[in-house]
């Protein structure tokens, strides 16, 4: 059984089809329900939505938060370098001594050395 075509196949999409196929949508519409009322078929209604109009489906929940670890320490000059290629960010300098911040999702990284003497 060939499936018949419907009878706006090829024709370019015109101003009232298109905010017709976006209110449709919007209402919750299913592809279906869309490509019989615009006599369209469901893959023009899904390559229009997605082509013309980014639509993407709705999250059912929304993204979390990302949690930034603002971490701040007090640091030799000495030891910049090594907290440096930790992933710690140099911000401020105070006399002999340097400020310095995490500023990342991750947890925060230490040298072992500096664990030990906070034990």
């Amino acid at each position: 059984m060939i499936r018949p075509k419907p009878p706006t196949i090829y024709r370019p999409w015109t101003i009232q089809e298109d905010n017709k196929l976006f209110q449709m949508k919007r209402d919750g519409r299913s592809r279906l329900q869309i490509s019989l009322a615009l006599h369209r078929s469901p893959e023009a209604i899904k390559s229009r939505l997605r082509n013309r109009y980014r639509y993407r489906p709705a999250r059912t929940e929304p993204k979390p938060a990302p949690v930034i670890h603002r971490s701040v320490i007090l640091i030799s000059h000495a030891d910049v370098e090594t907290w440096y290629l930790l992933g710690w960010r140099m911000i401020a300098i105070n006399g002999n001594k340097i400020t310095a911040q995490w500023q990342s999702e991750r947890e925060p990284r230490w040298p072992d050395d500096y664990l030990a003497e906070a034990a």
